[in-house]
């Protein structure tokens, strides 16, 4: 009994020395040594950082008449091949539409106040979004929409009507400009114009005969227009 409890021991101290020397790593230089793969780097070339030296904004003083530009200058001028991305906003409010670098006319009214956002971007880098100009839109003058002038009599009354629209909806006032003190009138809110006509103002002011008018709107914007009387027989 004792012997196979010895021999049972023998054997098992044996399986332990091989096993053993089986699991041990290779030695240094030895062919069977393994090897850790080795970690490759990725190399990415860093992106240029390009800068924009100012946006500015034109017209100089815009009004509901015109469309707005935005016109981006790079601080390096000799770069090629960039384009430029563009956000406007009317009173701090973004326009979703307006992603070009031009701001339609419809977006905006008399007084609101403007800016746009610009990045410039290329193949190999970009800039941060660079605030514009902030520009405020300004009054429109009145536009003239004159008719025919209609022939007229001498003696007589000639009458006309002067028409005329503002496009910031302002209310619009009439006056004249000349030929003074010869007795013409014209109503300072309806713009209708009439004068009595002798031979004796003609031959006083001579012909051909021009009435000069302006137009006034609310805000203090004037337009000046004239008409050239259309004489017809005299009598």
């Amino acid at each position: 009994m004792k012997r196979n409890i010895w021999l049972m021991a023998l054997l098992a101290a044996t399986a332990f020395t091989f096993c053993s020397k089986n699991t041990e790593e290779p030695a240094a230089g030895s062919e069977n040594m393994l090897k850790k793969p080795a970690r490759s780097k990725a190399s990415t070339a860093a992106r240029k950082v390009i800068h924009i030296k100012k946006v500015s904004l034109i017209p100089e003083v815009p009004t509901v008449l015109d469309n707005m530009t935005a016109v981006p200058q790079l601080a390096e001028s000799s770069l090629g091949n960039v384009n430029f991305q563009y956000q406007w906003f009317v009173m701090d409010t973004q326009v979703p539409a307006a992603v070009s670098a031009t701001l339609e006319k419809t977006n905006f009214k008399k007084g609101a106040v403007v800016h746009c956002l610009v990045k410039a971007t290329a193949a190999d880098g970009e800039s941060s979004w660079h605030k514009s100009e902030i520009k405020m839109v300004g009054n429109a003058l009145p536009v003239l929409n004159l008719a025919p002038v209609p022939a007229c009599e001498v003696p007589g009354v000639f009458r006309y009507k002067i028409k005329a629209s503002d496009p910031d909806n302002d209310e619009l006032t009439f006056t004249v400009a000349g030929p003074e003190n010869e007795g013409i009138s014209l109503e300072v809110e309806s713009g209708l114009l009439t004068w009595k006509i002798n031979r004796d103002i003609i031959k006083r002011l001579g012909e051909p005969i021009a009435i000069q008018f302006d137009v006034i709107d609310s805000d203090g914007g004037k337009t000046r227009g004239s008409i050239t009387l259309n004489l017809g027989k005299t009598k």
